[in-house]
C-alpha cells in the first residue's frame, strides 16, 4: 500500500518538522527503545522537556495491545522495501545524526 510505504519516509515528515522547529526542539527516539526500556525512555523524555522526574512503577509499563504478524514478510519484498528506503535511510541517517537500528546495514 503506497500510503504505508509514504509515512515510512520519516526524512520528509523531519523535514516539516524542521521548518517549524529548531532540531535542538526535537527530540528522535526509536520505539524499539521504548518497549525494550520505557523507564529510561520516559526518563529521557522528562530530561528533554525540562519536567522534574517521576518514578514510574514497573507494572505501568503493560504492553496495551500485544500482537504478532500472522504473516512474515515475504524476502523478495523485503529487499525491494530495503533497496526502495536506501537513499532516504541514509539521508535521515545525515540529517539526524542517528545510527537507527532498524536499518539494514
Amino acid at each position: 500500500n503506497y500510503s504505508y510505504v509514504k509515512r515510512s519516509i520519516y526524512v520528509d515528515q523531519l523535514e516539516i518538522y524542521y521548518r517549524y522547529f529548531d532540531r535542538d526542539n526535537v527530540l528522535i527516539l526509536e520505539s524499539e527503545s521504548l518497549f525494550d526500556n520505557p523507564r529510561f525512555v520516559l526518563s529521557k523524555i522528562q530530561d528533554f522537556i525540562g519536567v522534574e522526574p517521576y518514578d514510574y512503577v514497573k507494572s505501568t509499563f503493560k504492553p496495551h495491545n500485544p500482537g504478532s504478524y500472522q504473516n512474515k514478510l515475504q524476502l523478495n519484498t523485503r529487499l525491494q522495501l530495503e533497496k526502495l528506503f536506501e537513499e532516504y535511510n541514509r539521508m535521515l541517517i545525515n540529517m539526524t545524526g542517528h545510527e537507527f537500528s532498524w536499518i539494514s546495514k
